[in-house]
């Protein structure tokens, strides 16, 4: 009688403490069983307690589909989080080089009068060897070989002179393109910081 009670108090305990698993199956019923069958353990479940609360949720594995989608929204999280950071880093520097917006402009002065140098000098330059060529094109008839050599390099040096001062004006153009947008975005740092302060 004794051994008939353990034997019942053990099965009741057993009973008791067992884990109870739910899962949906193939047909879309739900199925509540003591273990999950191998078929759906990559299917959702949920481990219920002895009371039917709910004690652990897992989620169904993911498909290839679904977790190289997921890898796509990361990546995509990610490029936009480094762009953000990218110009937020931008945004400090710009701040913490320049106290007002004059400073600005004295220093996108500075860089066009740099670029502008440049061109005069180059300008100068092309301006001294198309003298120089149409000084040696007026005697054509009456040139040396050294001379007409001189022309061909001539013609080479002011087609070299004619790129470069061409680069030049794109770069004063980006450089006014550039000045324009940080001039517009340090006013706009400029003015959430004050309206921060009051």
């Amino acid at each position: 009688m004794v051994r008939n009670f353990l034997l019942l108090t053990f099965a009741f305990s057993a009973v008791a403490t067992a884990q109870t698993y739910r899962w949906i199956d193939e047909k879309g019923v739900t199925v509540y069983g003591d273990r999950v069958p191998p078929q759906y353990k990559d299917s959702a479940q949920v481990e219920l307690s002895r009371s039917g609360i709910t004690v652990k949720k897992t989620e169904p594995a993911l498909t290839p589909l679904q977790r190289a989608e997921m890898e796509a929204k990361r990546a995509a999280e990610a490029e936009i989080a480094a762009k953000k950071e990218a110009v937020d880093r931008i945004d400090r520097a710009l701040v913490s080089k320049y106290a007002n917006a004059g400073e600005l402009a004295a220093a996108h002065g500075r860089d066009l009068i740099r670029i502008d140098d440049e061109l005069t000098g180059f300008t100068s330059s092309a301006q001294g060897l198309t003298e120089r060529a149409k000084a040696l094109y007026s005697n054509t008839k009456k040139l040396s070989r050294d001379q007409r050599a001189e022309l061909d390099g001539l013609s080479n040096d002011l087609l070299q002179a004619a790129e470069i001062i061409e680069r030049k004006l794109n770069e004063r153009a980006e450089a006014m393109k550039r000045h324009k947008l940080e001039r517009a975005r340090f006013e706009e740092l400029m003015g959430r910081k004050a309206s921060l302060v009051k």
